[in-house]
């Protein structure tokens, strides 16, 4: 390969691994033993009481964290520019393992953007929380039909009912993957990679300066979630139905972005035995 040929190729990765980092999340909690930020963002965790490492859906020692959902079990994120940056297009996803109980309803509470103790338009500014009732009875999502239901809420504003809930039931004791999206028009979510709910919502997510919690959901009544949590990731922009299902169907552990420095390296060293 010429030495032209080599800077052109070298200037075109460069600018493919720009465009990948502009399009990854402003966020991304791997837990493999902590609760660091894995984007260039650098919006690291502290855990809050306890938090027991356990194994990730691929059987991976310390890939995952679990919450024991006492109240003192959850990270807590400080605000930043970028995870104040949602407001018309938001994805949040993540994986997450219920640890099965006796009652009738369960709570997948992932992430909450909002301390404060009331639910107003500023918070939380936004969440990814999931109830599942399986138990018959009157509710604002069967107000006339005794039956079980399901709420999905996006903020304080954004709380819709999942009239299909029992086609995807949660299944404690397994890992499941669930992600959200918001595009300035409507709220989608994903359970497994598959679509199961969409509705019309086009409020601004309007920003606040409170930490982000991972695993605790404030506003109104404190929710703290029981099981186990991997690998979430938030972004700013609305993820593609493509885009959900290849991140649910990730195998590797390897990242896109380790895959683009190893084709710059690779093209470094090919320029620069070109030279000699």
């Amino acid at each position: 390969m010429n030495r032209i040929a080599l800077i052109f190729t070298l200037v075109l990765v460069t600018s493919f691994a720009s465009q990948a980092q502009n399009m990854s999340p402003i966020a991304h909690y791997k837990f493999n033993g902590d609760v660091n930020d894995d984007s260039p963002n650098g919006n690291h965790g502290r855990i809050i009481g306890f938090l027991e490492p356990v194994e990730d859906r691929f059987g991976n020692k310390n890939g995952a964290f679990y919450f024991s959902g006492n109240g003192n079990s959850f990270i807590e994120i400080p605000s930043s520019p970028t995870l104040e940056s949602p407001e018309t297009q938001i994805t949040i996803a993540g994986w997450f393992k219920l640890k099965s109980h006796s009652y009738s309803n369960y709570w997948l509470t992932m992430i909450c953007k909002g301390n404060e103790p009331e639910e107003t338009s500023l918070n939380p500014q936004y969440r990814f929380q999931v109830s599942q009732n399986y138990k018959s009875q009157l509710s604002t999502c069967s107000p006339d039909i005794a039956q079980g239901y399901s709420v999905v809420s996006l903020n304080s504003e954004a709380i819709f009912c999942d009239t299909e809930f029992m086609s995807h039931k949660f299944e404690p004791d397994t890992w499941h993957f669930y992600a959200i999206t918001f595009n300035g028009d409507e709220v989608i979510t994903f359970y497994d990679g598959i679509k199961t709910v969409q509705f019309p919502f086009n409020s601004a997510l309007t920003p606040n300066s409170s930490p982000l919690y991972i695993g605790r959901d404030n506003p109104g009544i404190t929710d703290d979630f029981r099981g186990a949590l991997d690998d979430i990731r938030i972004y700013n922009r609305t993820l593609s139905e493509l885009e959900i299902y290849n991140i649910y169907t990730e195998t590797s552990l390897e990242s896109f972005d380790n895959g683009i420095r190893k084709r710059i390296n690779n093209i470094g060293k090919q320029f620069k035995t070109s030279e000699e």
